[in-house]
């Protein structure tokens, strides 16, 4: 018996897969998006720029990947509203 999407056992899966499951499933824009906007994330939490040049740089990187994460979950809100019952 095929398993439906809320069935599948995704414990096992990397990350990588289920970012790619999501995508396939409709969830998720692109898989390859969203690591590039983890990639931005950890930058931002983990790299300490030298200079006011660079650490504005990454500012501006990073705001605007919260503005692409914030775009991206209101997707998911959309989508749960077409794809769940209730």
């Amino acid at each position: 018996m095929k398993q439906t999407p809320e069935q599948e056992d995704i414990a096992a899966m990397s990350v990588v897969d289920r970012l790619n499951r999501l995508e396939q499933l409709g969830w998720l824009p692109s898989a390859a998006e969203w690591s590039e906007l983890r990639r931005i994330r950890n930058a931002f939490a983990h790299d300490y720029p030298e200079t006011p040049e660079e650490r504005h740089a990454q500012w501006r990187l990073a705001m605007a990947a919260a503005e692409r994460v914030l775009t991206i979950l209101d997707g998911f809100a959309a989508h749960m509203h077409t794809v769940l019952p209730g």
